[in-house]
């Protein structure tokens, strides 16, 4: 069986209270769940990392938009070098 193209990138701010049951939920149909956690002050990225999410940390809230590409680079960027090819970005 061929591993699954799709990835989720779930944006998240504040969320500690939801973030893992959304991560578990996403999980139970993707294996590539990541989580961009936009400057959060409260535990976010520790429950997220707690139901099996891959997180990137903002220092700061960059907003939704930068967030979610923030995830789309780093998913990107994962699946170019594991196939071997370059990823060039202008």
């Amino acid at each position: 069986m061929e591993a699954s193209r799709t990835a989720a990138v779930i944006p998240a701010y504040n969320e500690e209270k939801h973030i893992g049951d959304v991560v578990r939920r996403t999980r139970q149909k993707l294996d590539d769940v990541l989580v961009v956690n936009d400057g959060s002050r409260d535990k976010t990225a520790d429950r997220a990392r707690e139901a099996g999410a891959e997180v990137i940390v903002h220092q700061k809230n960059r907003g939704k938009g930068e967030t979610i590409k923030t995830g789309l680079r780093r998913t990107m960027f994962r699946r170019c070098r594991a196939s071997g090819r370059s990823l060039i970005a202008g």
